[in-house]
């Protein structure tokens, strides 16, 4: 270090260290159980006195897995809009011609208020 003239915090390295281990054990493991064994060698391999200090550790794993979760369901929203979007394309273009048929109104009594309502659309 000396020779290349570079300076490491040992605590930084050791933070780095076992962040990047833990990011392993999580992507490599199949199984809780395995992620479990894992983390526990690397407790013994470090020999941290006390075990629950790797929690310290694993707040961000739980935030990444979080994140990777809320990514997940952000996608799928716009998958579910997207073919929603396109159903409703596709009933816009397969709606049927209506045809009018007129009739004779005359024989149908209307209330006053809505031939009001009638007569001002016109």
């Amino acid at each position: 270090m000396k020779k290349c003239e570079m300076k490491f915090n040992p605590h930084k390295t050791r933070h780095w260290f076992i962040t990047s281990r833990l990011r392993e054990i999580y992507q490599t493991s199949n199984t809780e159980a395995e992620i479990k064994q894992k983390k526990n060698e690397l407790i013994k391999y470090i020999k941290w006195k006390d075990e629950e200090t790797i929690k310290v550790y694993e707040h961000y794993f739980d935030e990444e897995s979080h994140r990777k979760a809320h990514d997940g369901m952000l996608e799928n929203m716009a998958e579910k809009e997207k073919e929603y979007m396109e159903q409703k394309k596709s009933k816009r273009k397969n709606k049927p011609n209506l045809t009018v048929i007129e009739n004779n109104v005359d024989d149908i009594e209307i209330d006053n208020e809505i031939q009001e309502l009638l007569d001002g659309l016109e």
